[in-house]
């Protein structure tokens, strides 16, 4: 492993490290209708570090001197790039499929009462319908992607990447000529 090489990997996964600290930190006191738009904030500031770090080497390192700005910039870019995917990664384990799935979530309480049995009343009592559709709708309503008025719940009406795929799902569909 070469000296660029090594820099690009230790600057990306640094980046992530301070990234998951920052993290840490500040999602101990927002709001849970703050955590979205808190979390896009601590990867920008990741990433701003990423590059800070950057340009501190390339005006204090004397290897990096002697490459032109073209290497440069494809260096700064595969650090941001895998900065990019670790955050990614762990964003995803985090916030994604782990701690949204109910599957998932109930595997983890029957693991943790293991080697106790659990009763489906007592299963039930953390799992109904009501307790799943509030803490959703709450969700939904403090990102911003449904807006309660106080009697009725209605979409905002705004693109994401939900609306694309469902876009997508759509045209498959009709492609395949499925309903």
């Amino acid at each position: 492993m070469g000296v660029f090489d090594a820099f690009i990997l230790v600057n990306a996964i640094s980046s992530f490290l301070a990234y998951f600290v920052i993290q840490f930190q500040v999602f101990r006191v927002v709001s849970l209708g703050d955590v979205l738009k808190w979390l896009l904030r601590v990867v920008v500031a990741g990433g701003a570090l990423n590059i800070a770090v950057t340009l501190f080497y390339y005006c204090t390192s004397s290897p990096i001197k002697i490459i032109g700005i073209d290497e440069k910039v494809l260096y700064l870019l595969l650090s941001l790039l895998i900065y990019g995917l670790l955050t990614f990664l762990y964003i995803l384990m985090v916030f994604g499929t782990y701690e949204s799935s109910i599957r998932l979530r109930l595997a983890r309480e029957l693991y943790r009462h293991h080697p106790k049995k659990v009763t489906l009343k007592e299963i039930l009592a953390h799992y109904n319908a009501v307790i799943i559709l509030k803490g959703r709708l709450e969700r939904l309503t403090s990102s911003g992607d449904l807006i309660f008025d106080g009697k009725y719940y209605h979409y905002k009406g705004r693109q994401n990447v939900f609306s694309i795929i469902d876009l997508v799902s759509s045209f498959l569909r009709r492609a395949y000529g499925l309903k």
